[in-house]
Order: C-alpha cells, then sequence, then structure tokens
C-alpha cells in the first residue's frame, strides 16, 4: 500500500512540475514578446499530449504529438 500511494505521489509531483513549466513558458515567451526580445538565449514551447505515437526515431523511444493550443492550420487542426 505504500508503494502504491508512493507511486502516486510520484506521478502528481511530475504532473505539477509539468503545468507549473508550462505556465513558466507562457510567461517568458509573453515577455519576451512585450520587450521586442526575438533573440532571447532560452526558448521553451509547451503543449497538451494529443496523442501517443507507436515510437520514436529509434524503436525503443516512444513519441508523442503535443499541440500548443493554437488555432492556426496545419496537422495539430486537420481533420
Amino acid at each position: 500500500m505504500a508503494a502504491c500511494r508512493s507511486e502516486l505521489r510520484q506521478k502528481l509531483a511530475a504532473k505539477a512540475y509539468a503545468r507549473t513549466a508550462a505556465y513558466d513558458s507562457a510567461i517568458s515567451s509573453w515577455f519576451a514578446k512585450a520587450i521586442d526580445y526575438p533573440e532571447i538565449p532560452y526558448r521553451s514551447f509547451a503543449g497538451t499530449l494529443r496523442e501517443v505515437m507507436r515510437y520514436g526515431e529509434n524503436p525503443h523511444q516512444w513519441a508523442g504529438f503535443y499541440a500548443n493550443g493554437d488555432n492556426r492550420p496545419g496537422v495539430a487542426t486537420a481533420t
């Protein structure tokens, strides 16, 4: 039972850190745009997992399709 709680805590912690990282990424992008700083040395992008893919470039890797919520034309909005 204790191992199960530990796994749950780890999953919840991973989810919380991912969520706050996405929030920090959004703030960073907004701030760089607001002060007209396109050559910012570090850039991050956040998205939500739309679909787990079969594999990555190598069979031992996993891949995922992420979308960031922009409603612009492309693969993420194709039907």
